[in-house]
């Protein structure tokens, strides 16, 4: 099953039937619903693990490839109703590593649980959302935040006449988008790899395409006219987007006449999903270390910011920040031969 998943969400902290809660209490179990509800833990969910983040939605079927589970109950306190889908990404996948796909929940309304304040906290993290308001009969407004690359929260608030006690959220998550790290050391190393990577001799000095390719990304695969004869392009597989580093793409110079053996790196970018580890502060901190305080541009169209280091190996080191709205979680790294 490719493309978007649509996933019903909502049994975090489920209250007892008499357990209505006050303003205070309720605030408190927004809060825990928006953090878990946006936590890169509960998007690298995978199977049992997965469903085990929605207490009574059903157990885990190890007979039969069961994937999607849902449970109504109209008189419940909070949660009225969930729904939880998993996919994998290709046929063969064990069920057991089918992914957290989509997640939708309908909330009701009560003190401390409202749309508007779960709108503010979303808002508070992932800056203004895209608001839609449908004048039908519905009479809804959604707002909806793209809290990374393919990964999608929609809040609607029914305004029809009569009003409503019941508002929903929807968590939407595309086959193949990024998921963080489970551990800030895997950040650590990632990062001290890729910038030794970037900033020392040994990509820079490399010779012939499979050579510079195995520094970088063994998956990457030739691309363009020359793919089968002497490739100078290659391109990371673009469904395998990694838990940080992604959509590598990689370019190499060959002079005329010279053998594929001898074809040197030229243009290598990536594009960066940050973590609680992994940060542009953090990335700027450890590549100052070795090549000294960067040059800045800031791009107020892009709404970016830009540092770059020439690195003593001929080459430059350029990583980019999106201080976007939609494009905040991620970043860009490029490094070239001028």
């Amino acid at each position: 099953m490719l493309g978007i998943m649509v996933v019903s969400l909502g049994g975090f902290l489920l209250l007892r039937p008499n357990d209505v809660p006050q303003t205070a209490d309720g605030e408190a179990w927004l809060t825990e619903f928006a953090d878990r509800l946006t936590s890169p833990r509960t998007w690298a969910a995978r199977g049992p693990a997965a469903l085990a983040l929605f207490p009574g939605l059903g157990p885990w079927s190890g007979d039969s490839c069961v994937l999607a589970w849902s449970k109504r109950d109209a008189s419940a306190p909070v949660v009225t109703y969930q729904r939880l889908e998993l996919g994998r990404y290709r046929a063969d996948e064990p069920c057991d590593q089918a992914q957290f796909g989509m997640l939708s929940t309908t909330l009701r309304q009560s003190e401390g649980i409202t749309p508007g304040a779960l709108v503010d906290r979303f808002t508070e993290r992932f800056g203004l959302p895209d608001i839609h308001r449908d004048t039908g009969l519905r009479g809804a407004i959604t707002y909806t935040w793209q809290i990374r690359d393919g990964i999608f929260t929609t809040v609607e608030e029914r305004v029809q006449p009569g009003g409503t006690d019941t508002f929903s959220v929807l968590f939407v998550r595309s086959y193949g988008s990024p998921v963080t790290l489970t551990s800030a050391d895997a950040g650590e190393r990632w990062m001290d790899r890729t910038i030794k990577l970037v900033t020392g001799p040994e990509l820079a000095e490399a010779r012939g395409g499979p050579a510079i390719v195995e520094l970088i990304d063994a998956d990457m695969q030739p691309e363009g006219a020359d793919a089968a004869t002497c490739p100078t392009m290659y391109e990371a597989n673009r469904s395998n987007t990694g838990p940080i580093g992604s959509g590598h793409s990689l370019l190499l110079e060959r002079q005329d006449e010279e053998p594929c053996e001898a074809i040197r790196f030229s243009w290598l970018s990536m594009r960066i999903w940050q973590s609680e580890s992994v940060t542009a502060a953090a990335m700027v901190e450890r590549i100052e270390a070795g090549l000294g305080a960067p040059t800045l541009a800031r791009d107020f169209n892009r709404n970016a910011v830009t540092y770059r280091w020439p690195t003593p190996h001929g080459t430059v080191v350029e990583l980019t920040e999106d201080l976007s709205a939609t494009g905040h979680h991620w970043l860009s790294l490029r490094t070239w031969r001028p």
